[in-house]
């Protein structure tokens, strides 16, 4: 079934991806904290142990217990300074590393908004009902970035591969909680009153580009759009033709509607 543009997927943040997060945060400051005062600490102490007696100066004692005042105070300095150092350096890299920070390599696609819910009915391949955790009557979902054989359309026959596409949705979707992902650029509905979303599997996988994996589904973009996902959807479709999966083996070999 064809649709409008597919939005951007992003896997939504969990609590527990917050608590590794907090984790690793602390766990890399906690390293950068001592790779920094252990040895500061050592040279203070060392220098303080070294204080020389045998100048022949009255005031030796004095001289070292200057030293030894200025030894702690030093450390002190060094260990604040060391600690800052840590936190920040932790805070930088582990965001960076989780995706908190986008660097050059990262997309920096904003995703949209989201909710929750379970599916109800697998309508087709493509097509899905949800009943929202808020309640009410359940919505009809059109899952973005794919396009499955048709089976229900009154106004067109019943392509290869359809009802086998239809049959492995029911067995990824039916009665399984799942997040809707919207995308800003796309609308919020089709001409056809149904919510565009990616739908998003309990794993946290998406499963617009599983179905192209495995051969249920074809990569499709509204009006030529470069769509967020497209290339991994398309990475995944070229997987499953190098294979010969799905609709790309027999007996359809990638020609679901009949010349």
């Amino acid at each position: 079934m064809r649709t409008a543009p597919a939005p951007a997927f992003e896997r939504p943040a969990t609590p527990g991806d917050r608590h590794r997060l907090r984790a690793s945060i602390a766990l890399t400051a906690i390293i950068w904290w001592l790779a920094w005062s252990i040895p500061v600490a050592e040279w203070v102490l060392s220098s303080a142990a070294s204080v020389s007696t045998d100048s022949g100066r009255r005031d030796a004692a004095n001289d070292a217990v200057a030293q030894g005042w200025w030894a702690i105070i030093t450390l002190v300095v060094a260990l604040s300074i060391g600690s800052l150092i840590a936190v920040v350096t932790a805070c930088v890299s582990v965001a960076i590393l989780t995706g908190c920070i986008p660097d050059d390599a990262r997309s920096t696609t904003a995703s949209g908004s989201e909710s929750s819910g379970v599916v109800e009915r697998v309508v087709d391949g493509d097509t899905i009902e949800v009943r929202l955790a808020t309640g009410g009557e359940p919505i009809r979902v059109r899952i973005l970035g794919i396009d499955t054989p048709e089976t229900v359309n009154p106004d067109t026959d019943v392509q290869c591969w359809g009802p086998e596409a239809s049959v492995w949705a029911r067995q990824q979707l039916d009665h399984r909680a799942v997040t809707l992902i919207s995308d800003p650029v796309a609308d919020a509905t089709d001409r056809y009153g149904r919510a565009l979303r990616y739908v998003v599997l309990p794993d946290g996988s998406n499963y617009s580009i599983v179905a192209a994996g495995a051969g249920m589904a074809r990569a499709y973009t509204y009006k030529g759009q470069q769509l967020s996902e497209a290339a991994n959807i398309v990475a995944a479709q070229s997987t499953a033709q190098d294979g010969g999966a799905g609709l790309w083996g027999p007996p359809c070999h990638g020609r679901t509607v009949p010349n």
